[in-house]
């Protein structure tokens, strides 16, 4: 199924994800800092999501994800940060300095690049082909799953047949 070199490629990123992982939770369970929790969900949220933009399985995926791109990225550049401007400057100057804050972003930052890689790998080494499945079914059963799938509706004469 994989090559030595891809096998050795998805071991060595499932144990870093595993290992790192461990030690995140680890210290999420010793600090008891529920916005670091938060820090952590935000930043894994954000990795499953630019992992599975960043990696489609298939070109109409592709497409799809590409238009998305452009919209979200449209909108963070355009809304969002003009929001963050207004926000940071109304915070006392001292608002992201400390431990603490550096501790949350940084749980944030660790999150994010551990889902992002994960997913990606996932993706990447172990595709979901839709073609590949179909193609030991026959014209007519092709044929059939490809009008369910539009999901055409039978006209009144089709059905009272």
């Amino acid at each position: 199924m994989f090559s030595p070199q891809k096998k050795l490629k998805v071991i060595v990123s499932f144990i870093s994800f595993g290992l790192l992982s461990a030690v995140a939770i680890g210290l999420l369970v010793i600090w008891r800092d529920d916005l670091a929790v938060l820090s952590a969900l935000l930043g894994t949220a954000a990795g499953w999501v630019l992992g599975t933009l960043v990696s489609p399985s298939g070109t109409g995926e592709g497409r799809q994800f590409k238009e998305f791109s452009k919209v979200l990225s449209a909108f963070l550049t355009g809304f969002v940060l003009s929001k963050v401007d207004h926000l940071v400057s109304i915070m006392p100057a001292d608002t992201f300095r400390g431990p603490i804050v550096i501790r949350r972003v940084l749980v944030g930052a660790v999150c994010f690049l551990l889902a992002m890689m994960v997913v990606f790998v996932s993706r990447r080494y172990f595709p979901v082909d839709d073609q590949k499945d179909s193609s030991s079914l026959s014209k007519k059963t092709r044929a059939v799953l490809i009008v369910n799938e539009v999901s055409v509706e039978p006209t009144e004469a089709e059905s009272q047949a």
